[in-house]
């Protein structure tokens, strides 16, 4: 499911990383969840926020997450992914405001 509020939303958060690691560089932007396989979008819902470094070393595996197994950073994603999914009340209420099922787009 797309729902662009939330993203703006998580954009607004600051760096989930740079709180516990090393200290962040850019404009947040929403991570989506990885794992959900080749040229598959994770659900708007499934994001976190991180800086643009955190961001690029996440994805490389680098910098402050170079020490990091895959394991260890799945379980961290997961953890941060789920603290920031939006409520039941905020999810009911953004219903009617830009979701897109990607379903109906085909």
């Amino acid at each position: 499911m797309r729902d662009p509020r939330h993203l703006a939303h998580i954009r607004t958060q600051s760096c989930c990383a740079g709180m516990l690691l090393t200290p962040c560089y850019g404009p947040v932007e929403a991570h989506h969840r990885t794992g959900a396989g080749l040229a598959l979008k994770a659900d708007d819902h499934e994001v976190m926020p991180l800086c643009l470094q955190h961001h690029r070393e996440f994805h490389g595996a680098c910098g402050a997450f170079r020490d990091w197994t895959k394991a260890q950073r799945k379980e961290w994603q997961e953890n941060m992914v789920q603290l920031y999914r939006p409520t039941e009340l905020n999810a009911a209420e953004a219903e009617g405001h830009d979701l897109v099922n990607e379903a109906e787009m085909f």
